[in-house]
């Protein structure tokens, strides 16, 4: 904690205890000009958080002793918000500083950008036009138009605005890049070299630029990549216990459109979209997928992340590419993305390789949905709350499946699974089992019993014969086994809201307001 993070919260208890100091006036001249000297600081770090975190001691000392914070604390906030994919306060904050400053254009062309990240159309125009309105030669504005033209696919109008943002600035070398992505999402590589290349010539250590070049300059040659291979899954949703509702839903969803093509046809149904598998680990979202390529009789292309990530530049781009490329060349298929926080964590400005390949898997799922092609993107995490925002909007992974813990009733048949296949005394406590085991997770029940399975077999080959597993080496497994699933849930009350919960995640908040009545869980969390 900084020296001046720290006299802000002094001052702040102090005022919140209706105490009005002596030195009020002479202080708050002095907080609003370190704050913006120390907030500029960080901005210049990327430490958005903490950058954050100075503006909001500062605004909330002014509003405490009765007087009006200076406008651009509103404006700097939102910026940081709005770079660490928090819109809706960025926005909240953009309007605050228009209400105390109408006049500045540079607030409406962030409200703009703000709503473009939120894919909503109507609204980014009216506010890019706004600004335009207050400053006719707003380059900035007009550069912003054109990438929101870009992502609606509309590229005269996008090659026609970026056109107008580099004549009046024609030194802009982050116009010339946009204008580079243009004719790339176009498919015409030769102007998106040249354009790529001019804006290298006009920054030198523009990296984008150079990484995008280097790119499509070698993009025949695919050496040192990684080969993305189709699989044919053996399992099928009778291999699943449990998940009933999951499974109706892609039955209905997802199978029948590939079992009755010309109807669904009619009814704008087809197999593909995307999909977020989210939940405790070790829970199935792996083995759920596999189960559904293999109910659907499509191929599966699962994707580690180890197997994408590259350090040579341009690579990792050319990987997320060719991944999906492989889709497309084996569709109908499923395209399983496993720990995709890892690949499409939050764009934070901090490491350059990470947005780029955020910004490559957008631009490929856009290709999907828009072309309606017959290739359903899942994504499975452990950790939501770290996945991209823009990922997780609607025609993009905009569906969050949450798979729990299973419950009594599965573990009982999850016992009964893990033990068909070896020796088992006729007196094992099955439902003694299932109680005993609560917040177990699938993998936790499967090691249970593998344990116990070891130890019977050890035994069996001391005596030469058949050993078949009983309560106590179930019991003595069960006393081995960890579950970290209380542990997991209480990281979940810590990173997301109690409102967000409710708002995206009703079926994990439902799940942690139930696991709360007999734990201790979320003590420490957002509900405590």
């Amino acid at each position: 904690m900084s020296d001046l993070q720290k006299e802000l919260e002094d001052y702040i208890s102090l005022l919140k205890s209706g105490k009005t100091p002596p030195d009020l006036s002479n202080k708050l001249e002095f907080f609003d000009l370190r704050g913006i000297q120390d907030g500029s600081a960080l901005d210049d770090q990327d430490k958005r958080a903490d950058a954050v975190l100075i503006y909001t001691y500062v605004i909330d000392v002014f509003q405490l002793a009765g007087k009006v914070p200076n406008p651009r604390y509103f404006f700097r906030r939102a910026f940081n918000y709005a770079e660490l994919g928090e819109n809706d306060k960025a926005l909240a904050d953009y309007k605050k500083y228009v209400e105390l400053k109408p006049d500045e254009p540079s607030a409406y062309n962030n409200i703009g950008l703000a709503y473009c990240s939120k894919g909503d159309h109507i609204q980014e125009f009216a506010y890019f036009e706004r600004a335009l309105k207050l400053n006719p030669n707003y380059s900035l504005t007009y550069r912003n138009m054109a990438v929101c033209y870009k992502n609606r696919k509309e590229y005269p109008k996008a090659l026609e605005t970026i056109d107008k943002a580099i004549s009046l600035t024609p030194s802009d070398a982050i116009a010339y890049s946009v204008k580079a992505e243009i004719y790339e999402a176009m498919k015409k590589l030769d102007e998106a070299v040249a354009n790529y290349e001019k804006a290298v010539e006009l920054d030198k250590n523009y990296e984008f630029a150079k990484n995008r070049l280097k790119s499509l300059r070698i993009g025949g040659d695919d050496e040192g990549l990684t080969v993305f291979k189709p699989e044919v899954s053996h399992t099928s949703f009778k291999d699943i216990v449990g998940l009933d509702d999951l499974k109706k839903w892609c039955q209905a969803n997802l199978l029948l459109p590939l079992q009755k093509p010309e109807i669904a046809k009619k009814y704008n149904k087809h197999f593909g979209g995307g999909i977020l598998l989210y939940g405790p680990p070790g829970c199935g979202k792996t083995y759920f997928c596999s189960a559904l390529a293999g109910e659907a009789k499509v191929k599966i292309i699962k994707i580690k992340i180890s197997g994408v990530f590259d350090k040579w530049l341009g690579n990792t781009e050319k990987n997320i590419a060719n991944m999906f490329k492989a889709a497309r060349q084996n569709k109908p298929c499923i395209l399983f993305i496993d720990e995709i926080d890892g690949l499409g964590g939050k764009r934070k400005g901090e490491y350059q390789y990470l947005d780029t390949a955020v910004n490559q898997i957008l631009m490929e799922i856009n290709d999907i949905s828009e072309n309606k092609e017959e290739i359903l993107v899942v994504g499975a995490t452990n950790a939501p709350w770290y996945v991209d925002d823009a990922l997780k909007r609607s025609g993009r992974l905009g569906r969050f499946v949450y798979i729990p813990p299973p419950d009594k009733q599965i573990r009982e048949l999850l016992f009964k699974l893990y033990l068909e296949s070896v020796p088992v005394d006729k007196k094992v406590a099955i439902k003694k089992l299932a109680a005993q085991t609560e917040n177990f997770s699938v993998t936790d029940i499967k090691s249970v019993c593998e344990e116990a399975s070891g130890v019977a077999f050890e035994k069996a080959c001391a005596k030469d014969s058949a050993v078949p597993v009983n309560n106590t080496m179930l019991e003595l497994s069960l006393k081995k086994e960890r579950s970290d699933l209380l542990e997991w849930y209480n990281s979940a009350t810590k990173m997301i809201s109690e409102q967000e919960l409710v708002e995206f995640y009703p079926d994990l908040h439902r799940e942690i307001l139930k696991v709360r009545k007999g734990t201790s869980i979320v003590k420490d969390g957002m509900f405590g």
